[in-house]
C-alpha cells in the first residue's frame, strides 16, 4: 500500500472540507490528536487536526508521522498578512518559513529615552526551506479567488501587532504573513525526513485592518485538492 500523504490544519474550519470529500474514511484518536484515514483525488491521505499554537502542532505531528509513516506532510491554513499588497483571499505558498517567537528586544540604555529600537533576532531564528517539489505543484495550480505567490511565512505563539516589529520581519527574512503551526511542523517533518510544504490563505491583514473571513479557511482546502489531482503518484 502506498505511504499516504498526511494534511494538516489547527482549527475545525481549516479541515472540515477535507473530511466531507475524504473517501472511506475512518477515524483515530492517538495521544489526544484526532486523525482521519481515506483518499482524496484517488490519493491515500490521513487529515491530522493538529489544534492551534507550536506545541500542539508540534507533537501532532510528531505522533502522525511516526503512525502513519507518510510521503509527504502539507501544513495548511489561515494566516494574517503583513504586507499591505496581500488581501484577504490570497494564497502564499511557503518556500520557506521563521518562527518569530525567536526574537528579543534590546533593553533602551540610559538616556535613550523613547527612541525607536530594532528587534534583532536570537540563535533560534533561523529561516528553513519547503520541499522544492511540493511548492512547484502548488505554484502550478490555478487559483481564481485572489493572487497566489511563494513566499516566507512566519510563526508563533502570539500575533504580532506592532508594526516595527513587522516591519523588521519583512526587512530580515521577507517575511509575508504569520500564523501558530506551520515551523512546528516543518520543524518535525525534518527530524524524520519526510517531505514538506506550507501553504497559507490570508484571512485578515494586520497593515490594511481587513478583518477576519472564516471562509477563507475552506477555499484554500478546496485549493489544495485541486493540486492533489496532479500529485505525481497518479
Amino acid at each position: 500500500m502506498a505511504a499516504p500523504i498526511l494534511i494538516s490544519g489547527a482549527m475545525d474550519c481549516e479541515i472540515d472540507y477535507f473530511l466531507e470529500e475524504l473517501a472511506g474514511s475512518t477515524h483515530r484518536q492517538i495521544h489526544g490528536f484526532d486523525f482521519w484515514q481515506g483518499s482524496l483525488q484517488g490519493l491515500p491521505v490521513v487529515v491530522s487536526q493538529t489544534r492551534v499554537g507550536m506545541v500542539a502542532a508540534a507533537i501532532a505531528t510528531a505522533v502522525g508521522l511516526s503512525a502513519y509513516m507518510p510521503s509527504a506532510v502539507i501544513n495548511q491554513g489561515t494566516a494574517g498578512g503583513h504586507r499591505r499588497d496581500l488581501k484577504v483571499g490570497d494564497i502564499v505558498i511557503g518556500r520557506a518559513c521563521v518562527p518569530i517567537n525567536g526574537l528579543e528586544m534590546p533593553a533602551r540604555s540610559e538616556g535613550q529615552g523613547c527612541a525607536p529600537l530594532e528587534w534583532t533576532p536570537n540563535h533560534r531564528t533561523i529561516s528553513h526551506l519547503s520541499d522544492r517539489a511540493l511548492c512547484d505543484l502548488f505554484a502550478s495550480t490555478p487559483y481564481t479567488g485572489g493572487q497566489k505567490r511563494l513566499g516566507v511565512l512566519g510563526c508563533g505563539d502570539l500575533f504580532s501587532r506592532e508594526m516595527d516589529r513587522i516591519d523588521w520581519l519583512q526587512a530580515t527574512f521577507g517575511e509575508d504573513c504569520e500564523d501558530m503551526e506551520t515551523y512546528a511542523v516543518q520543524q518535525a517533518c525534518q527530524h524524520f525526513g519526510v517531505p514538506f510544504a506550507g501553504v497559507r490563505i490570508i484571512s485578515n491583514n494586520e497593515r490594511t485592518l481587513d478583518p477576519y473571513d472564516r471562509s477563507t479557511a475552506r477555499t484554500l482546502q478546496q485549493f489544495v485538492c485541486r493540486a492533489l489531482a496532479d500529485w505525481p503518484a497518479h
